[in-house]
């Protein structure tokens, strides 16, 4: 069976069982009374089986779950948590039984090294999976002042580079823990993520590391242009890698060498493992200001930390543009990438057009 014939009907497998939970969170959500009633566009849940020509206006606003763009009170930012919190349990339960108990999990030789990215700190017993591309430098700033790692008292006042430095701060990979260590905290310690549109992160993590002049453009680019670029000639690999090109490494590392993708592209349900891991919050990226000072407050941060302003970049705006210089089987296979970050976090898949493409 050709390989695209088997994503969509792998996809075809993964969306019903979705919908259902879909409606089942919906009713629930309308009995909270926090949220209108979400627009169930079927195209929204199929339009990952359309052949794609272009991928131009593909992003619509991520988050399907939240009502208007103003704050919300403090009881209904609790309810929309324990909404999205029920709706990715179910969802886990659902399309990603595979992945097992946390106890047959902790048993696994790997589960050291898949929890290197579950940050802990035990003074305020809370532990925060950090996600690149996703505010994780201003929040490994505040992680530094919370565990004591900083004298400074400001996020702001840390350099960009610091918190990333190895061995800063801890996670729940440390060799210091045991199993039984692991399994306490996961299960009492107040857990929580930051997520973006899977799109709008791949498209930041290239702008990032390949459109300026970065250890990536100059480590990997050579790797993907002899491989990706068609062209040949001394001058064509010394240019810049496309986002064509990039994807296509992605896809090829993914799904032919199956191997494990850089963290900065890497899916949320492989770095934070969120159908293992029961998280008590799941912020989003379009609320970041919101969600992270409503974080803080919850784990007992002390008064007068609060996540730095925030100014929101310009690569939502610019995702369509990079989309639409995708070939159609390979927007496809990027999606598939991304299928369950899609679908447990609540976010629209590209709208694939023009049917007759192959």
């Amino acid at each position: 069976m050709d390989y695209e014939v088997r994503v969509r009907v792998g996809m075809l497998c993964l969306i019903l069982p979705f919908l259902v939970v879909q409606i089942l969170c919906i009713y629930r959500e309308q009995r909270l009374n926090i949220l209108p009633t979400p627009d169930l566009d079927l195209q929204r849940l199929n339009m990952m089986f359309l052949s794609p020509e272009t991928a131009a206006e593909t992003l619509r606003p991520a988050a399907i779950d939240r009502p208007g763009n103003g704050s919300l009170r403090a009881d209904e930012w609790r309810a929309l948590q324990a909404a999205r919190q029920e709706f990715l349990a179910r969802s886990c339960r659902i399309l990603a039984g595979r992945h097992g108990p946390l106890g047959a999990f902790l048993a696994t030789k790997e589960f050291t090294r898949r929890l290197q990215h579950l940050l802990v700190d035990d003074e305020h017993r809370a532990i925060y999976c950090y996600v690149p591309k996703v505010a994780c430098t201003n929040w490994k700033r505040i992680w530094m002042i919370l565990t004591n790692k900083t004298s400074a008292e400001s996020p702001d006042a840390i350099p960009s580079h610091v918190p990333h430095t190895t061995n800063v701060l801890r996670s729940l990979a440390d060799s210091s823990y045991t199993a039984d260590d692991v399994r306490t905290r996961l299960s009492t310690y107040t857990k929580f993520l930051f997520v973006r549109h899977p799109m709008e992160r791949l498209v930041s993590a290239f702008r990032n590391k390949f459109e300026k002049s970065s250890q990536f453009s100059k480590s990997i680019g050579p790797e993907i242009l002899r491989k990706f670029r068609k062209s040949s000639g001394e001058s064509s690999l010394n240019s810049n890698v496309t986002f064509s090109e990039f994807v296509s490494y992605v896809v090829d590392r993914k799904f032919r060498r199956r191997e494990v993708l850089n963290e900065h592209w890497e899916a949320y349900t492989d770095l934070c493992l969120p159908c293992i891991v029961s998280y008590d919050y799941v912020g989003k990226y379009d609320t970041l200001k919101e969600d992270s000072d409503r974080i803080l407050e919850e784990i007992g941060a002390p008064d007068g930390l609060r996540f730095p302003a925030f100014v929101r970049s310009a690569t939502a705006s610019l995702v369509p543009r990079y989309l639409s210089t995708l070939p159609p089987s390979e927007l496809r296979f990027a999606t598939d990438v991304y299928k369950m970050d899609f679908l447990l976090f609540q976010y629209q898949f590209p709208i694939f057009r023009n049917l007759t493409s192959t």
